[in-house]
């Protein structure tokens, strides 16, 4: 039987739709599980450490047993990461502020970048750099002491940035083996070039996200007077609107549309990128970087 090459062709594309989507399926059947380590973070410290919170009883009865917290306070906000362990897996979750600190979250892209010796050079964010170093060291103890598991790292919003920097930083200094890697909302961390340099050192690296999250598209959508987002696609208009911003946007090359738009303020809830795609049984946006 012969078949004409558009037969072919279009067969071939066909194909490459379903195991898209199957893959796809796979990562998002993947990344609920660790849902609940995205949300674990945001519990109260103390709560945490009596192992008193519903989600603590939940990874409980999954067969996880909590090792560790370590909390790290700055500018008030106190931001935290634990470490959960069963028998053949360390799951690192990273926290951060609450959605209502938006003027915390919006300071970060004022204080400058970094240059990070220990990690190639790379220039991150400074305010989550800072936050990271007080956690290495119990990160790289805990990885120690739990050498050989399958190391997960699970973090939403702030504490997905968190994620960006230690899956890179366990990738290029061998702290671990290749981390699998679940982000929620996560913040812009550093450089332009940053993420996909983590995304080819960490080929299971699964980003999720929404479109209409401004909270992810910080600082260039900015609270305004505490009503509503706006966000600025031109960056002129943006640093003469928010001077403070003109070494953010040096440092990071950004590259955005030519117009000027307010948006209200009736975009999807920050916390229900974890929250929706857990009630909904799926993750929307999901992005794997594993091709």
């Amino acid at each position: 039987m012969k078949y004409s090459i558009f037969t072919i062709i279009i067969s071939l594309i066909l194909l490459s739709a379903v195991s898209t989507r199957s893959k796809m399926r796979t990562r998002n059947d993947a990344a609920k599980q660790y849902i609940p380590f995205a949300r674990l973070p945001y519990c109260q410290s103390n709560i945490i450490k009596d192992q008193s919170c519903s989600i603590c009883s939940e990874l409980k009865q999954k067969g996880y047993e909590i090792k560790s917290l370590k909390t790290v306070t700055s500018d008030g906000i106190n931001i935290n990461m634990i470490v959960s362990t069963n028998p053949t897996e360390t799951v690192i979750s990273f926290g951060g502020p609450k959605s209502t600190d938006v003027n915390y979250l919006q300071s970060i892209y004022t204080k400058g970048m970094s240059q990070i010796a220990i990690l190639n050079n790379k220039s991150l964010e400074t305010e989550f750099w800072n936050v990271y170093m007080e956690m290495r060291n119990e990160l790289i103890n805990e990885l120690k002491n739990n050498a050989g598991k399958k190391v997960v790292l699970v973090g939403h919003s702030f504490g997905g940035s968190l994620v960006h920097i230690a899956a890179y930083d366990i990738a290029v200094n061998k702290l671990a083996n290749t981390p699998t890697v679940f982000t929620f909302g996560a913040l812009k961390t550093g450089e332009k070039e940053f993420p996909q340099t983590v995304y080819q050192l960490v080929p299971g690296f699964v980003r999720i996200s929404y479109g209409y999250d401004y909270y992810s598209m910080l600082p260039r959508c900015v609270f305004w007077d505490g009503i509503e987002f706006r966000c600025y696609p031109n960056i002129i208009n943006f640093v003469t609107a928010y001077p403070a911003y003109v070494g953010y946007y040096w440092g990071y090359n950004a590259m955005i549309r030519n117009q000027i738009r307010a948006i209200p303020n009736v975009h999807i809830p920050h916390t229900s990128v974890i929250a929706d795609a857990n009630q909904k049984g799926e993750v929307l946006n999901s992005e794997a970087h594993n091709e």
